[in-house]
């Protein structure tokens, strides 16, 4: 068997493919491509490969794309008995292609994301926002080049859903977006929050109905007969309704008249049990029941917090128990900075008044 019938592991065929993907590119223009790692969601990291200008490596031409899903293309070409040369070219045709849809006009020559969508415009990104939590800790190398915000050991960032050729596309929004698009992070979440309040409303659902993959909501006068409800919205990620949950907590800690153990199941959805429920249950007994449940039922790539949270009904906080922090407090805005903008806001309008009184432009009566 010579070298080149020999598969190569994904180290060897990343650093092939910066090699000779200006070969496969059909263009007297020699583009310049790099090899970046791309940590993914929950903690492994990838190698994605992504095209800058030659001046001076401004993010402009192109998206990132991810080589392992073309590394496996590579490799079961292989196992079907392919020599290694032929699945390799095979493999960097596919990529090639995806980068030559992008630069074939000269209108292309924008940011797209990596699946093709043209975010230039943030008009068009804007109302299709949403928020998304994850474990802090976990995703510290997933969201450093992402706008997001720490609510204790839980982290906040924004995605869009787009629909392009029939396909809905969701895609979390990048930092280099920001300078495209000419909007501050705070905005950026701000909108995102608006959005996910509007068109993903946080939902308590009964075990029934969650085994039946249903979105109904439970009404009001039935919480009482659940000793436990599935709390979630319509995202793909539905755990992030934890952060617009304000009123339905409310209501439900109302209805059994005590605090709530809040059980982060995972990114999908938490699991909201009222103490009354199990008033045996400490603290201790409920945190391994939920370690128990999360071992045999959730994946570890979707895991959001090893630790349970609690709801104060009196309060309206949900509270982590571990560090004693306040991880959101439903009487104030998610972010602190919507709080700020409010109080500048008010400052303004006062001084506005007193400048027309003042002025004699306004009568005080």
């Amino acid at each position: 068997m010579n070298d080149n019938d020999k598969m190569m592991n994904f180290e060897e065929y990343s650093n092939k493919v910066l090699e000779t993907i200006n070969d496969y590119m059909d263009s007297s223009e020699e583009y310049n491509f790099k090899l970046i790692d791309h940590a993914q969601f929950n903690g492994s990291v990838d190698k994605s490969i992504v095209c800058f200008k030659k001046s001076d490596e401004e993010y402009v031409y192109s998206p990132f794309f991810h080589l392992k899903g073309f590394y496996m293309s590579y490799c079961n070409l292989c196992r079907l008995q392919y020599p290694s040369g032929q699945a390799f070219n095979s493999s960097m045709e596919q990529l090639s292609d995806k980068f030559k849809e992008l630069f074939d006009n000269p209108q292309n020559k924008l940011n797209f994301n990596s699946d093709g969508i043209n975010i230039t415009d943030y008009g068009i990104v804007k109302d299709k926002l949403f928020l998304q939590v994850c474990n802090a800790e976990k995703n510290k190398k997933y969201l450093e080049d992402k706008p997001h915000y720490d609510l204790d050991d839980l982290s906040v960032f924004a995605c869009a859903k787009i629909m392009k050729d029939g396909k809905s596309y969701i895609f979390p929004v990048y930092t280099n977006y920001l300078k495209l698009w000419n909007v501050s992070s705070e905005t950026l979440l701000e909108d995102a929050l608006k959005y996910s309040n509007e068109k993903h409303q946080a939902v308590l659902i009964s075990p029934e109905t969650y085994d039946k993959h249903e979105l109904v909501s439970i009404p009001e006068d039935d919480y009482t007969k659940y000793k436990f409800v599935v709390l979630k919205n319509d995202t793909f990620k539905g755990a992030s309704a934890i952060l617009n949950a304000g009123e339905v907590l409310d209501s439900f800690a109302k209805a059994y008249k005590c605090d709530l153990w809040v059980l982060p199941a995972s990114v999908n959805e938490m699991i909201i049990v009222p103490k009354n429920a199990f008033p045996d249950y400490s603290f201790y007994n409920m945190t391994c029941a939920f370690i128990d449940y999360n071992v045999q039922n959730v994946d570890v790539s979707d895991d959001l917090s090893e630790h349970i949270y609690i709801y104060d009904k009196d309060s309206r906080c949900i509270t982590n128990p571990i560090d004693k922090q306040t991880v959101i407090d439903y009487n104030k805005p998610l972010f602190p900075f919507l709080e700020m903008d409010k109080e500048n806001e008010k400052a303004d309008i006062g001084e506005t008044e007193e400048t027309l009184v003042s002025s004699g432009k306004r009568q005080s009566f």
